[in-house]
C-alpha cells in the first residue's frame, strides 16, 4: 500500500503506522469516489445521490481517524467542527 520506500521507519510503533495504513486507504477511497462521481452521467441521479453519500460516509471516516490518532476528546473535536 504504501508507495514511499522505507515508510515504516517514519513510524514509532504497530499502532501508528495501522493509522497511517488507515487513512490512506480512506484517501485513495475518496480519491476514487470523486473520480466516480464526476464519470456519472447528471441524468443519473439515483447513482450521484449514491456516490455522494459514500463521499459523505468516508469524508466523516478520516475525520474520525485522525481525531484519534491525535486522541482528541469530544470538547477538541466538537471545536474542530465548528460546533462551539
Amino acid at each position: 500500500m504504501n508507495r514511499i520506500h522505507g515508510i515504516n521507519s517514519f513510524f514509532s510503533d504497530v499502532a501508528e503506522k495501522r493509522a497511517h495504513d488507515t487513512i490512506v486507504a480512506l484517501v485513495e477511497r475518496m480519491l476514487k469516489l470523486h473520480k466516480d462521481l464526476q464519470a456519472t452521467n447528471e441524468l443519473d441521479a439515483e447513482r450521484r445521490a449514491e456516490l455522494q453519500e459514500r463521499i459523505a460516509r468516508t469524508d466523516e471516516q478520516i475525520d474520525d481517524a485522525v481525531f484519534a490518532l491525535y486522541g482528541l476528546s469530544e470538547a477538541e473535536i466538537a471545536i474542530v467542527k465548528g460546533q462551539v
